[in-house]
């Protein structure tokens, strides 16, 4: 009997020694404040993290336990949602307002504790109060535990794209005059790629992809209201994701975004 109980013991801590052999704790500060940007020829104030726009991205393995320091220097309440992740055992570092916390008031900040459990793929943050989250977004990327094979061939680099929106205006200003009038809110001036207008709107620049590499391009949602009825989507990158006939696929691999308004 003493036998058998140490077996199963001996068993039990090499199946959790496999699963937290190739896991890490990564700790992130993220700073929540104002930043001067210029969009559509006007130079505006909006809330950012770690001055970037759209923020920084975090890049993971799964099975990684993540430390974020959030610090609210903005002038609005501040929550951070981590739109996507499973959250098992830790729903206190959600994000939603008032559901799962109180919001980081101006000047105050709040430590996230999460791990990565059974997840890979392409997830998103976002600010969880009012329509702070039109500025204050970004990227999570989850890569599988080393000596783990992707899902499909390996790419040679990922570009993360994010899909938004933006106002000529302060966006918590546009939510406050839209529950004060008792309407919609005002529709917004531009749809973004990264925090960038295209070449067809004012002031604006084209944002291209390299050609000719087999990139992965997760595409991600940071649109506040938009459900991708309004967006084009024309994306000619299917033959790379395929085993067969992989000649001249380097020639062949490209991704098209095209905006409509």
């Amino acid at each position: 009997m003493g036998r058998l109980v140490f077996l199963f013991a001996s068993s039990l801590l090499l199946m959790v020694a496999a699963t937290t052999v190739s896991a890490a704790i990564l700790e992130h500060s993220f700073y929540a404040k104002n930043l001067t940007v210029t969009r559509l020829c006007n130079r505006q104030v909006i809330t950012a993290v770690n001055d970037s726009f759209p923020g920084p991205s975090l890049r993971v393995q799964e099975g990684d336990k993540l430390i974020i320091h959030v610090f609210n220097i903005s002038p609005f309440k501040i929550t951070i949602h981590w739109r996507g992740v499973s959250q098992l055992m830790s729903a206190w570092s959600d994000g939603p307002e008032m559901i799962t916390q109180c919001a980081i008031r101006p000047g105050n900040n709040y430590t996230y504790k999460y791990r990565i459990t059974k997840q890979e793929g392409t997830l998103f943050w976002h600010a969880h109060s009012s329509f702070l989250r039109a500025t204050v977004h970004g990227a999570i990327i989850i890569h599988p535990r080393a000596r783990h094979s992707y899902p499909f061939p390996k790419p040679y680099r990922e570009v993360p794209i994010l899909l938004g929106e933006w106002w000529n205006a302060n966006v918590v200003d546009v939510e406050n005059q839209a529950l004060a009038l008792g309407i919609g809110p005002n529709i917004s001036n531009a749809y973004t790629i990264n925090g960038w207008p295209g070449d067809l709107y004012p002031c604006s620049q084209n944002l291209g992809l390299e050609r000719g590499l087999p990139n992965d391009n997760p595409l991600l949602g940071a649109s506040v209201f938009e459900e991708s009825g309004n967006f084009f989507w024309a994306c000619v990158d299917s033959i790379a994701r395929k085993r067969k006939r992989r000649k001249d696929i380097s020639a062949q691999n490209s991704l098209i975004l095209k905006i409509i308004k």
